[in-house]
């Protein structure tokens, strides 16, 4: 295996930013686009869902194999192709006509996108354990940043009139071209740490994961829980709950988002005094505190005095914010820490796992 210089970590570093800023940037860029893409399908919006639904399991395949895909060529080759395809699929939306002709893309995307995932998640966690540095809220918050700037952006050229295919032909290709790019900078496959770690892989079947990989998929879905209910419902929590308009929902919204994006900025030098792992514990009583707290005194305060209860609700959700925030990373960083298994192969599992618990919950909340 290679030796990693500090100058070649450093640059992995700053590449695993730009790849999941630009993760972020594809991943929310259609959000704006659904009513206009629902109408081009010929579809209402149960049908959409249906779609969706169906597409969004096509991630479990490649969730089988990354480990193994992983294992073989490194984590380099697998980010690179795998972001070229997830960024370049975009520019063919805008192009279908009909359910099956975005299935077919939207799976393409999906697929790539959980296999290309997979490889930068553990890419960054075997990268942390060679610097003994933790990175993995930043990368994470640069998708965060990614994210908030999509919606904005597509939001603002929905709103100018910027057709549908330039707009995603552009962004496709300037995503895949900074991937490509980005991708070059990544630790080699004789520098990643796969190799090393494939000296004490054991053959663990599924049936006989270890318990503890079970428990941190628990973990990371209550830790995911918070960021994807807000992202899923706050719009609708804010309208019909709180009474407010679309214009203070979003300002209650960008409060949580804006102070996630700074919790997770923030791992990097409170890790230098505290384990990753006590910030999550730390952060999931203030997360709940914030929830609970916007939930049950939102709704008094805000239909007594406006200003006041938005005050006290965007209060609430930066708490909720912030607390989240090294929730996931923490559990993902815990990933690379399972005796007998990579990091990719953990990785994987919880997150096939997570797959169904995700749906059943979402389910749920929405019955």
């Amino acid at each position: 295996m290679a030796k990693v210089t500090q100058a070649s970590a450093e640059r992995a570093i700053k590449a695993a930013y730009a790849i999941s800023f630009l993760q972020g940037i594809i991943a929310i860029s259609l959000v704006p686009r659904v009513p206009e893409l629902v109408t081009q399908l010929h579809l209402d919006f149960a049908g959409w869902g249906a779609l969706i639904g169906a597409v969004s399991l096509s991630s479990l395949l490649p969730l089988v194999l990354a480990n193994k895909l992983i294992m073989k060529f490194g984590t380099r080759p697998i980010m690179s192709f795998g972001g070229i395809l997830f960024a370049g699929s975009l520019a063919f939306i805008p192009w279908c006509n009909s359910a099956w002709e975005f299935a077919i893309v939207a799976m393409a995307q999906t697929i790539a996108g959980a296999t290309f995932n997979i490889a930068l998640q553990s890419a960054t966690v075997m990268l942390q354990k060679k610097l003994k540095k933790t990175v993995i809220g930043n990368v994470h918050a640069s998708w965060s940043i990614g994210a908030t700037i999509s919606a904005a952006l597509s939001g603002a050229l929905v709103a100018a009139g910027v057709s549908f295919k330039l707009h995603f032909g552009v962004a496709a290709l300037v995503a895949a071209l900074g991937m490509f790019i980005a991708s070059r900078m990544l630790l080699g496959p004789s520098e990643d740490g796969h190799l090393s770690e494939q000296k004490h892989v054991e053959k663990i079947s599924w049936l006989k994961t270890p318990w503890y990989v079970w428990l941190l998929t628990a973990g990371f879905v209550v830790g995911a829980w918070c960021e994807s209910m807000m992202t899923d419902w706050s719009a609708l929590f804010s309208k019909q709950v709180l009474g407010i308009d679309s214009g203070h929902a979003a300002i209650a919204y960008a409060a949580f988002s804006g102070s996630m994006i700074l919790g997770r900025l923030s791992i990097g030098p409170l890790t230098r005094k505290r384990h990753i792992s006590n910030l999550a514990m730390i952060g999931s009583l203030v997360g709940f505190i914030g929830i609970a707290g916007g939930v049950l005194l939102g709704p008094v305060l805000i239909e007594q005095n406006l200003g006041l209860g938005m005050i006290v609700v965007c209060f609430f959700w930066i708490c909720a914010g912030i607390g989240s925030a090294a929730m996931v990373p923490s559990f993902f960083s815990a990933a690379g820490h399972v005796k007998g298994m990579a990091t990719a192969q953990v990785l994987a599992r919880m997150s096939f796992a997570s797959v169904f618990i995700f749906m059943a919950l979402k389910s749920a909340i929405g019955v």
